[in-house]
């Protein structure tokens, strides 16, 4: 079922989710990252926000933000619920650190272009 909300509130929610994912691993490095169950569970529950959030967006509001993958970072949420035992915590740490610093520059550029009255989080 589809809500109310805008496409800026579906990306807002995913550049969120990105401070929040860099916030948590800030002091980690993937070794320690794979030693605590609390960090790992947040970061997974912030990834799924995201993914949600991408979900959540129709293909004519994703056109807004060239660029990302939209259908890999969908399908990273279905992986994250659907096959929860087999995630490889490297494979997380990789894409925190090497696929949501685009991510974030995409939608920022977006956001500024296309919603420029809503402050960037």
């Amino acid at each position: 079922m589809r809500s109310n909300r805008t496409p800026a509130v579906y990306f807002d929610d995913i550049l969120r989710a990105i401070a929040l994912l860099r916030a948590y691993c800030a002091e980690l490095d993937l070794a320690t990252f794979e030693e605590q169950q609390g960090k790992q569970d947040a970061i997974l529950y912030r990834l799924l926000v995201l993914t949600e959030a991408a979900h959540r967006l129709r293909e004519d509001e994703l056109a807004l933000c060239p660029g990302p993958n939209w259908r890999k970072i969908r399908d990273l949420g279905n992986v994250i619920r659907h096959a929860y035992d087999a995630i490889d915590r490297a494979t997380i740490w990789e894409i925190i650190h090497s696929d949501l610093p685009p991510l974030k520059e995409a939608l920022e550029l977006t956001m500024r272009k296309h919603f420029p009255d809503v402050p960037l989080p």
